[in-house]
C-alpha cells in the first residue's frame, strides 16, 4: 500500500502480545535490510493498552477489498520470490506455512520462467519421507502458477520417487541441500531461525557420531559412511550455523550427540554404536565402539546361476571354485570371522575374468566394503588406512610384478602375510598418532606374474590357482558362448548367486582356520620362487643323489674324495662337499644358503633346538642338522643318538669301522656313481710299445671291474689291485 509493504506471520500457537510485537519488529528490521520498504507505522501489534484494555490498530487483511472510508483497495499475497498468489494459493500457503519447501513451490510458473516444477516435486517427496508432512502431489500441482497436465504429473512423480529410492538421499542430505533448491525454485534463499537450526543440529547429531581414538567425527548415515575431521564438518555446515559459533562447538555440547572412545569394522554386528564383552572379539577391550561397517543390502533371491558356475570352474577348476564359492559363503553366514588364509589366482595374461570375479565379490559384499585393484604399496605405505573399513581387499598384479628384486619380495611378502594372521593392526592416519584396530580383513591376491609372492614348503597362508587354459580358448568362452554376459548379469544384480552360497554351499567352518589346501599350483609357485641352489637340492633329495646320496667327488687326488650321506649334516662340511660337486660349484653357494636352507628342511631334535652336538673322538664338537629322522643305524634311531654317538657317525669313513656295512643299512644307501672315472694303478706300470717307456696302468671305468670292497674303485686289469687298498704313505695319483 502506497509503494510499502506488509509482512504477514502467522502463528501456530496463541503468543503474548509484547513477544509478538517484538517478534513483528525483528521481522520488520530483516525483511527492510534486503531492500523491501515495510509500512512501519502499521506494523502490528501497536496501540494496545491491556490495562484499559484497549486491543489497538486495525489491520488490514489481503483480498477485503473495502477499507475504512470506503475505499476500495486491491491487496494480494506474494510468495517470497515476488509471485502474486491468487487467495487460494493464499490458503494453501498458510496451510501448510511450517514446510519451507511447500511454501516456495506455490505459483510457481515452470517452463524455465520461475523454476522447475519436477524439481520441486523431487524435492517435495523427499521432505515427505524424512519429516511429517501431509501435503500431496497432485494438491500442490494444482497450487503451481502453471499446472501439469495429469499425465506428466504422474510421469514426473514416478521418475522422482523412482530417483529417491535408487540413491537413498538421507535426511541430512535433504537439510544440506534445501536452502539452495528454495532458491533455485522461488529465488530467494530462506531464513534460517533457531528453530529450524535445532532440526538442523538434531540431524546431524544422529547421524554423526565423534571418534576420540581417531579425534575425527564419523559420518553413519549416508553413502559417504566416512571419517570427517572438525574442520570439514564445520566448512559443511557453515552457512547454517550462526555466528560466533561452529558446529562441532554445538554439537560437543549438545546432549543429544553420540561420542565413544574407539571404533571396528565387523561385518556380523549391527552398524552404529554397539557393547563388546570380554573375550567376544579377539584382541579387543570390553566397551563401547562404534561399528562402521555397511551392509551391501543385496537381498538373497533364488535364481540361475549355471552359467557363472560353469565358466569359473572351467578356468579354476571344479574343486578350486567350489573353495573359493566356500570361502564366500562364510564370510555371508558368520560376517566379522576372518579367513586365516588368503587367496592367489594366477594367470599369465590379463582379461580371463580375475577382475569380473573381483567385480562380482564387490557387488556382492557392497562397494565400500571391498576394495579391487589395490597395491601393494597402498596397503602397506606408512600413512595407509585401506585396510580400515574393508571386509576385503583384492591386491591386483601391478602390486608385486615390479618387485623383481628376491629380498625385497621376501620383505614385502612377509609385511603381507602379517596381515592374514595377526589379531590387531596399528594403522597411523596422516598427523593422527596411531591407532589399534581389530583386523577382520579377508584377502584375494590376482596376478599375472608366477611369482606374485615368496611362499615355502612351510607356507600356512596361501591357497594358490593357476589358469592354465589358453587365452583364445578362455575368450571364446567368454564372448562368443555367452558367459561374460551371464557374468556382468550377476555383478548388475548378485541377488541369486548371493542365495546360491547361502543355501547350497556347506563348509567345514574349521578350513578357514588352518592351512589351506595345498594342491600342484602351490607347489609349482613354491618351486618358482626357489633360488637355484634350492631348486638344486630339492631335485637332489627327491632323485636321492648328492648331497643326499653317496659318490666320489674330484678333490685332486687319484681315487678323488668319497662321500656317503649319513643323514646328518655339519654346515661347513656340507659347503666344502658342494663347492667339489661339478653340479652345485656352478653356482655361488654362500654359508647362509646352506644354513637356511638346513633350517627349513630338518626335523628338530628332542630338545626342540634345530642343531645338536656330535662330539668326535680328537674333541671338536659339531652342531649337526638332521634330515632323516625315521633312519637307523646300527639299529638305533638317528634322533635317538647320543653326542658321542653322533660324533662316530660323522667320522666313518670307506676302509674304517665296517661303514660299509653301516651305510648299506640305511634306508638311502646306493651306489656311488663315478661318472667316467679314468685314473691309473698306483702298484703296477705298462710299457707303451711305441716310445718304449712305461707308464702307471690306466684304470677306466667303462673297462675295469668295480671293486666289491669299496664300491667306489675299479680293479686294475693287469693287477687286479683296487685304489682302497694303496699305503697312506704311496705317493698320491
Amino acid at each position: 500500500m502506497g509503494g510499502k509493504w506488509r509482512i504477514i506471520e502467522h502463528l501456530t500457537e496463541p503468543m503474548g502480545v509484547e513477544e509478538a510485537q517484538h517478534r513483528a519488529k525483528d521481522l520488520e528490521k530483516r525483511v527492510e535490510a534486503i531492500g523491501f520498504k515495510c509500512d512501519t507505522g502499521h506494523t502490528l501489534p501497536q496501540g494496545f493498552n491491556l490495562e484499559e484494555g484497549k486491543p489497538g490498530n486495525w489491520a488490514f487483511m489481503p483480498y477485503h477489498p473495502n477499507t475504512p472510508g470506503g475505499k476500495t483497495c486491491d491487496t494480494h499475497c506474494y510468495g517470497p520470490g515476488g509471485l502474486r498468489l491468487t487467495k487460494s494459493q493464499t490458503e494453501f500457503r498458510i496451510k501448510y506455512k511450517d514446510h519451507p519447501i511447500v511454501v516456495a513451490s506455490i505459483g510457481m510458473l515452470g517452463k524455465g520462467k520461475n523454476g522447475s516444477r519436477r524439481k520441486a516435486i523431487f524435492c517435495t517427496l523427499l521432505y515427505k519421507k524424512h519429516f511429517d508432512c501431509d501435503v500431496s502431489i497432485e494438491e500442490l500441482n494444482k497450487n503451481f502458477g502453471n499446472s501439469l497436465d495429469p499425465d506428466q504429473l504422474q510421469k514426473d512423480i514416478r521418475h522422482c520417487e523412482q530417483s529417491i529410492e535408487k540413491n537413498k538421499y538421507n535426511k541430512e542430505y535433504y537439510l544440506k541441500g534445501e536452502p539452495g533448491w528454495i532458491q533455485k525454485i522461488c529465488g530467494v534463499k530462506p531464513h534460517l531461525h533457531d528453530k529450524g537450526f535445532d532440526v538442523i543440529v538434531d540431524t546431524v547429531s544422529y547421524n554423526n557420531v565423534y571418534v576420540r581414538s581417531r579425534v575425527e567425527f564419523f559420518e553413519i548415515e549416508g553413502n559417504s559412511c566416512e571419517f570427517i575431521s572438525k574442520e570439514q564438518l564445520n566448512d559443511w555446515w557453515l552457512i547454517q550455523t550462526p555466528k560466533n559459533t561452529t558446529m562441532t562447538k554445538v554439537l560437543l555440547k549438545d546432549p543429544r550427540f553420540q561420542k565413544v572412545k574407539n571404533y571396528l569394522t565387523h561385518a556380523g554386528k549391527i552398524p552404529g554404536i554397539i557393547e563388546i564383552s570380554r573375550g567376544e572379539i579377539k584382541g579387543l577391550e570390553p566397551g563401547t565402539y562404534l561399528n562402521i561397517y555397511k551392509p551391501s543390502n543385496v537381498v538373497a533371491k533364488q535364481g540361475d546361476v549355471s552359467k557363472i558356475n560353469e565358466y569359473y570352474s572351467l578356468i579354476l577348476g571344479k574343486d578350486n571354485w567350489h573353495t573359493i564359492k566356500q570361502k564366500l559363503s562364510f564370510m555371508l553366514k558368520e560376517g566379522g570371522e576372518k579367513v586365516m588364509w588368503f587367496t592367489i589366482i594366477h594367470s599369465p595374461f590379463q582379461g580371463v575374468g580375475k577382475g569380473l570375479l573381483g567385480l562380482i565379490i564387490q557387488s556382492l559384499f557392497g562397494s565400500r566394503n571391498v576394495k579391487i585393484n589395490v597395491k601393494f604399496k597402498q596397503l602397506t605405505g606408512s600413512h595407509s588406512t585401506l585396510i580400515d573399513g574393508a571386509q576385503i581387499i583384492i591386491l591386483n598384479e601391478v602390486s608385486f610384478n615390479s618387485q623383481s628384486n628376491t629380498g625385497e619380495r621376501k620383505e614385502f611378502s612377509e609385511e603381507f602375510k602379517n596381515l592374514i594372521t595377526e589379531p590387531n593392526l596399528i594403522i597411523n592416519p596422516k598427523h593422527k598418532k596411531e591407532i589399534e584396530v581389530p583386523n577382520l580383513c579377508n584377502f584375494f591376491v590376482f596376478s599375472n606374474s608366477d611369482k606374485p609372492l615368496f611362499i615355502t614348503d612351510d607356507d600356512r597362508r596361501a591357497f594358490v590357482i593357476n589358469i592354465k587354459q589358453r587365452k583364445e580358448w578362455i575368450l571364446k568362452k567368454l564372448e562368443e558362448e555367452g558367459y561374460k554376459e551371464e557374468i556382468l548379469k550377476v555383478i548388475e544384480d548378485p541377488s541369486a548367486f548371493k542365495w546360491h552360497l547361502e543355501n547350497e554351499i556347506e563348509y567345514d567352518r574349521k578350513m578357514f582356520f588352518k592351512a589351506p589346501p595345498m594342491n600342484e599350483e602351490k607347489e609349482e609357485m613354491i618351486r618358482a620362487n626357489l633360488s637355484e641352489f634350492e631348486k638344486l637340492m630339492r631335485t637332489a633329495r627327491e632323485e636321492r643323489s648328492f648331497p643326499f646320496g653317496h659318490t666320489t667327488l674330484r678333490d685332486g687326488s687319484q681315487e678323488g674324495f668319497h662321500y656317503f650321506y649319513k643323514g646328518i649334516f655339519h654346515t661347513d662340511s656340507l659347503l666344502a662337499v658342494l663347492k667339489m660337486s661339478q653340479k652345485f660349484k656352478k653356482e655361488y653357494i654362500k654359508q647362509d644358503d646352506v644354513i637356511n636352507y638346513l633350517k627349513r628342511n630338518c626335523t628338530p631334535w628332542s630338545n626342540k633346538e634345530l642343531t645338536r652336538i656330535a662330539r668326535l673322538t680328537n674333541g671338536q664338537r659339531l652342531r649337526v642338522y638332521c634330515l632323516e629322522p625315521d633312519w637307523k643305524v646300527k639299529d638305533k634311531l638317528i634322533m635317538e643318538m647320543t653326542e658321542g654317538e653322533l660324533g662316530k657317525l660323522c667320522e666313518l669313513e670307506p676302509g674304517k669301522d665296517d661303514i660299509n656295512k653301516c651305510v648299506k643299512e640305511m634306508p638311502n644307501y646306493q651306489e656311488p656313481e663315478l661318472g667316467e672315472y679314468s685314473s691309473h694303478c698306483w702298484a703296477c706300470t705298462t710299457k707303451d710299445f711305441e716310445t718304449g717307456e712305461k707308464e702307471k696302468t690306466p684304470v677306466n671305468s667303462n673297462e675295469c671291474e668295480k671293486c666289491p670292497k669299496c664300491t667306489w674303485g675299479y680293479k686294475c686289469l693287469q693287477c687286479g689291485a683296487c685304489g682302497c687298498e694303496k699305503p697312506k704313505e704311496t705317493e698320491n695319483y
